[in-house]
């Protein structure tokens, strides 16, 4: 009910709730006259590992050259289940995006 702390907790009385493993179905007052919907499973295991190297040389005063090496690595396996070793492993065994860049400036003098 708007404005008030009237809820509607589901499971409880005519509501429904069903669970098949991947989705939930609620259903807000069993067989009356409003829809049921579903919603995804929210449990999640996201892991992320970025790295970045910056190499930088003064090959000459004022003159800089850079090399740049950025590596990211993703793993979304076992969602719901945190096991720091194994999450670690397979995240350190997950295919990783290499990103190379090259910087070079040069200083003349006048």
């Amino acid at each position: 009910r708007a404005r008030s702390f009237d809820f509607m907790r589901y499971g409880s009385g005519n509501a429904e709730v069903d669970f098949d493993g991947e989705t939930y179905t609620f259903d807000p007052d069993g067989p009356g006259p409003f829809n049921s919907f579903q919603v995804d499973n929210p449990d999640f295991n996201f892991k992320s590992l970025r790295g970045t190297v910056v190499l930088r040389w003064e090959y000459h005063p004022g003159s800089v050259l850079y090399f740049v090496w950025t590596q990211n690595r993703a793993d979304y396996a076992n969602p719901g289940d945190l096991s720091f070793g194994r999450d670690l492993g397979n995240l350190v065994r997950a295919p990783g995006d290499n990103i190379f860049m090259l910087k070079a400036t040069y200083r003349f003098t006048l």
